[in-house]
């Protein structure tokens, strides 16, 4: 079969077809700080638009979306708001190393 060929039960991705890809990312820690400052950002700018506007829903949506994908890697629905929005960046840092090891020591999710 060729690479790239996109059979029913058969579709590669490099050399590897769907069925043997990992369902959850191994190492989320990049992501989530990258997920962070995205979150950040729609935040602020939803400050900058008319509240309850089509704008402020579409930032809010993002907003729902991003805390969504943080809980299904971390399993904890209050990963971004567990630091508060006035911790240090010591704080910020202990909580994500705490979520970092419950995260570690849960099976994964099948």
């Amino acid at each position: 079969m060729e690479l790239g060929t996109n059979k029913k039960h058969n579709t590669k991705i490099g050399s590897m077809s769907y069925r043997e890809l990992p369902d959850r990312i191994n190492d989320p820690g990049p992501l989530l700080a990258i997920m962070r400052t995205c979150r950040q950002a729609m935040i602020q700018a939803s400050g900058t638009v008319k509240p309850m506007g089509t704008t402020y829903h579409g930032l809010s949506m993002v907003v729902a979306a991003i805390d969504s994908l943080a809980t299904l890697f971390t399993r904890r629905n209050d990963y971004f708001w567990a630091a508060g929005g006035g911790a240090t960046d010591g704080e910020r840092k202990r909580v994500a190393a705490d979520a970092d090891a419950e995260l570690n020591s849960k099976d994964p999710i099948e």
